[in-house]
């Protein structure tokens, strides 16, 4: 995948522990920068897919969850 430059701002501690853990992992910044962004994107975004079986099954035991809530 084609790679695009960019810039953000961190706070220092932050940037010492990226460069500290980047040492010793014998990974890059860059590496490390853009592997923390995807999986917190992968954790954090709800996929389509995922809401519509949720809605189903919401709808389908509407009366059941409605007891429960009681």
């Amino acid at each position: 995948m084609k790679q695009t430059k960019f810039s953000t701002l961190v706070d220092e501690k932050t940037l010492l522990e990226l460069k500290q853990h980047s040492t010793e992992s014998g990974k890059s910044i860059s590496w490390l920068v853009s592997e923390a962004i995807a999986e917190y994107l992968g954790r954090t975004r709800t996929r389509p897919t995922f809401v519509s079986a949720l809605g189903e099954v919401l709808d389908r035991h509407s009366d059941l969850l409605q007891r429960l809530a009681k």
